[in-house]
């Protein structure tokens, strides 16, 4: 869905781009959509991270003990 929603953006972005005169405030919209949809894919990306590590920590730790 993520994929969808830049790509659209991207298109957005490119069809304002390609106008004669460039419309800067239509081309805010999707630059400020994009980067507060990279800005959450990334936190999202760093949580699921930090959340695999540390179960693997546990489940090692686990495992030593017996």
């Amino acid at each position: 869905m993520l994929t969808g929603i830049v790509a659209y953006d991207v298109w957005w972005a490119v069809e304002v781009l390609a106008k004669p005169v460039v419309d800067w405030w239509g081309l805010l919209g999707p630059c400020l959509g994009g980067t507060w949809l990279a800005l959450m894919a990334i936190h999202a990306a760093r949580r699921a991270i930090t959340l695999r590590s540390r179960t693997r920590a546990v489940i090692g730790d686990t495992q030593a003990g017996h």
